[in-house]
């Protein structure tokens, strides 16, 4: 088969499973949160921002209400656009809204067993109650003494260094996030660790942007 009919056969076949897993999500054609206007089949893809998104994410809320809903190559979006709202879909609603979505991204860099790809089970309603248990609003107090320590370093790197406010906060907050969860109290452990913990952060959050790699729309 010449490789120009391959693709448009591919292309079809992605069609109508896009079709048909959308009316799989909504059976009844119920009415779906308004959004953005988009192109058939393709969707919202090529109006998804790539930097900056939640500027444009505001402004749709904007104009829109606090449900944006936008769909990119078949895969439903939902921009939640105040506390209150976020609050009350995943907190109150939170048996019916804690999935993940499935992200190919995420296992090819090999984080779905991150707590934040898991998918919800019971995996990770155990991993939640260890969660909560050490982070909840009572235990936190036991961790003030390393945060007012962190609170003091801070200090006296601004008054160091203050042009460096912006990498003194980064690293604090890191700071107290490693000895916390891992104990890491090394100074210099901990600025190797934070840097390169940042920049795992920083890849993870530039793949699983929406719209950034096709092969989460084509897994």
């Amino acid at each position: 088969m010449h490789p120009a009919a391959l693709v448009a056969c591919g292309g079809l076949v992605w069609a109508a499973k896009s079709i048909a897993e959308q009316r799989k999500r909504n059976p009844r054609g119920l009415p779906l949160p308004p959004g953005p206007r988009g192109l058939p089949v393709l969707g919202n893809l090529f109006q998804l921002p790539q930097v900056e998104q939640w500027k444009v994410y505001q402004e749709w809320s904007k104009q829109h209400g606090d449900m944006v809903y936008l769909e990119a190559m078949g895969q439903p979006i939902l921009i939640l656009g105040t506390l209150d709202r976020t609050e009350d879909l995943m907190e109150k609603h939170a048996t019916m809204y804690s999935d993940r979505p499935t992200l190919p991204v995420g296992q090819f860099i090999d984080l779905s067993h991150s707590f934040a790809m898991m998918n919800y089970g019971s995996e990770w309603r155990h991993d939640r109650r260890v969660f909560h248990q050490y982070l909840n609003h009572n235990a936190i107090v036991q961790y003030h003494p390393i945060m007012e320590q962190e609170a003091v370093n801070l200090l006296r790197r601004l008054t160091e260094t203050p042009e460096k406010f912006r990498d003194h906060v980064r690293f604090t907050l890191g700071s107290i996030i490693m000895r916390i969860a891992y104990g890491f109290d090394d100074v210099d452990t901990n600025k190797r660790l934070v840097t390169d913990a940042e920049a795992l952060v920083s890849s993870f959050t530039d793949a699983i942007v929406p719209g950034r790699y096709l092969f989460n729309s084509f897994p």
